[in-house]
């Protein structure tokens, strides 16, 4: 790909973008961290607690649910972002919304709101909630990266159909990997339009 994906450019396309609302589910959200490093863009992503009641263990973005008090999809995601990993809202720069999805499994409808955050931040870990903080270069999505498949098998045998990511030793399923794939998506329609 001759193109370079650049913050600039995923902030107008987001500004353009009308994502799709569901309108049904329990109303949720996550925020997709950008950071820029060494002039590639990464993704911040989060590994939940074991402790948690839904998608133990599991590769996520920092969210959750939308309480009462938030004014927006935007209140939801920069509130959870805060108080699972400490990120101050105002070091969040939020440059738009992608389409919702749906979870079947918890009946939750994801909002997910991208964002630029700060390269280098001192992050405060809530341990209830998440494990760790893993970060990916966004080039590992890219439609001529070898990292997606289009299943996982879990350890039981079962199979999830959908996309799916594989990086280093973690694996990118469910929910996560289909608003990376939006995501991915909608930033290529725009450069090939």
């Amino acid at each position: 790909m001759n193109f370079r994906i650049t913050l600039p450019y995923i902030r107008e396309t987001l500004k353009k973008y009308n994502p799709s609302i569901l309108g049904y589910g329990a109303p949720s959200a996550v925020l997709v961290p950008l950071f820029e490093r060494q002039g590639s863009i990464n993704i911040l992503f989060t590994v939940r607690s074991h402790d948690m009641e839904h998608h133990k263990g599991q590769i996520s973005f920092p969210g959750g649910i939308a309480e009462n008090s938030d004014k927006s999809f935007y209140d939801t995601a920069i509130r959870e972002s805060h108080e699972e990993i400490g990120l101050m809202p105002k070091d969040i720069e939020i440059l738009g919304s992608l389409d919702e999805t749906f979870v079947s499994v918890s009946k939750f409808t994801i909002h997910p709101v991208v964002g630029i955050i700060p390269e280098k931040y001192k992050f405060t870990i809530q341990r209830k909630e998440v494990d760790r903080i893993i970060t990916i270069p966004i080039n590992v999505f890219f439609p001529e990266s070898n990292h997606k498949k289009e299943y996982y098998e879990y350890k039981n045998g079962s199979i999830w159909y959908g996309p799916t990511y594989l990086f280093e030793n973690d694996v990118i399923w469910g929910a996560t990997a289909r608003i990376i794939d939006s995501f991915i998506r909608l930033i290529f329609s725009n450069i090939n339009s």
